[in-house]
């Protein structure tokens, strides 16, 4: 397997056990705690996502921090309005 081939698997392989641990989190009981850990494995996805699929890891480092900054942004902001 090449290592483009290898990577996008690898990728898509932790992006399936964060979606497992979302899932697992969702609990209804644990609703502050439960939130952040399902924002925070969001976050974690929607880079990966980028840096992976969509090429970001050979983007500027200005379009790779603005991509940290919304995601930890909205996820902040959605925890503290919760």
């Amino acid at each position: 397997m090449n290592p483009v081939a290898r990577r996008h698997v690898l990728t898509w392989l932790i992006l399936l056990a964060l979606s497992i641990v979302s899932f697992a989190a969702s609990d209804p009981s644990r609703s502050r705690a439960a939130a952040a850990i399902i924002l925070t494995v969001a976050a974690i996805k929607a880079n990966l996502l980028a840096w992976q699929f969509m090429e970001l890891r050979h983007a500027h480092l200005l379009w790779r921090g603005v991509l940290l900054f919304m995601t930890a942004g909205v996820s902040a902001a959605v925890l503290w309005l919760r």
